[in-house]
């Protein structure tokens, strides 16, 4: 990893293997990084060279998921069992077993429920790992998201999307959602008026619950794999194309509006994470060949390359998380390259390259 210009990086781990996935805890303390290998890497924001590694010996994990009481992470396995990481402790507890390969995690810091996808069928657990509710979808379940109550959950199909309560009888029927596709993730709005699903063709369609209003976010050259609301709750950032797209969600929401579009053009690479600041009207955004840029909403400040494209390779920023606090960024590279830039970091870079002399 090498560049001409001054480095903003504050912190370099390499991972002893490829990361398949990762995210942050919700109190944003840590970062988890799924390796290839199944093992599970947890890097600290407040001392990210005191890692934790947690290896489930005979299990393979296939999903993980932010637990709902914000301090560690819920692994699912394919052999049907559920972990509970506590990476600040140390510690991992089998919490519960189903029968079948469990393909998705959902938990809500709301209502401290737990969704557990297995196929076709869905359990919900309350925070005492009781089963609190279960149903059936008509096809291989894709995503599973909780509402901002934690009391509906949105189930993505084979080719569309359900609604269903988090809490009630066996006998339940979900709520479908008039529409046909391939979705791969679901969100929904801050203030769980609409939910969205994005696609494995490069879309993102949205609902408005009140009325059934559909809409149909488009432009992508890729899937969206990575997304999240500004800490004001008025931009949806998401990957999938040469910038950072980012669609208004104020004013009546996105409908017959064009997004704002951050972060330099490439022709030769595209954004695959994005990681809202959660305090200031900015995004981190990371592309396909290991370029990081931190970018502003407005042009009152310039955007800032945090982390040079990787000459000759494609190395994709596979996710990115801000602290609590938002003065540091980790970022996790497909090769295993875990990175962390503070603010003093950054501002230290662009120093020494404005002081620097110039060629020639």
């Amino acid at each position: 990893m090498t560049s001409d210009l001054p480095s903003a990086v504050a912190f370099h781990h390499h991972a002893p293997g490829p990361v398949q996935q990762c995210l942050v805890n919700g109190q944003k303390t840590w970062m988890a990084a799924l390796l290839h290998n199944h093992q599970l890497l947890c890097l600290s924001f407040e001392e990210p060279d005191h890692i934790r590694t947690f290896d489930l010996a005979e299990h393979t994990i296939t999903t993980l998921a932010a637990d709902a009481d914000g301090l560690g992470f819920l692994a699912g396995t394919r052999q049907g069992d559920v972990f509970l990481l506590e990476p600040a402790e140390n510690t991992q507890q089998k919490v519960l077993t189903v029968e079948g390969e469990i393909s998705h995690i959902a938990a809500s810091p709301t209502s401290e429920r737990t969704a557990v996808a297995v196929h076709h069928d869905v359990v919900v657990f309350d925070d005492t790992w009781k089963e609190c509710a279960r149903f059936h979808a008509c096809c291989g379940i894709t995503g599973l998201a909780f509402n901002p109550k934690g009391l509906r959950l949105a189930v993505a199909e084979g080719h569309g999307l359900s609604l269903w309560w988090s809490k009630g009888e066996a006998a339940q029927k979900g709520q479908p959602i008039p529409w046909h596709g391939h979705p791969h993730a679901l969100q929904w709005s801050p203030d769980g008026k609409m939910v969205l699903a994005a696609t494995r063709e490069g879309t993102v369609f949205g609902w408005r619950l009140a009325d059934d209003k559909p809409m149909q976010m488009q432009g992508y050259s890729a899937p969206i794999i990575s997304w999240g609301f500004s800490a004001d709750q008025q931009l949806l950032i998401t990957s999938g194309a040469a910038q950072a797209v980012c669609w208004p969600f104020f004013g009546g929401g996105p409908w017959g509006k064009n997004p704002l579009l951050l972060g330099p053009e490439r022709d030769d690479a595209l954004v695959s994470a994005v990681a809202p600041h959660p305090r200031d009207a900015m995004t981190a955004i990371g592309y396909d060949d290991g370029m990081i840029v931190f970018a502003p909403f407005d042009d009152t400040r310039m955007a800032i390359q945090v982390h040079p494209a990787l000459a000759g390779e494609q190395d994709s920023v596979m996710g990115m998380g801000w602290s609590a606090d938002g003065t540091s960024l980790l970022a996790a590279l497909a090769s295993g390259h875990m990175l962390g830039f503070t603010f003093d970091s950054v501002q230290a870079a662009v120093r020494a390259r404005v002081d620097r002399p110039k060629a020639g």
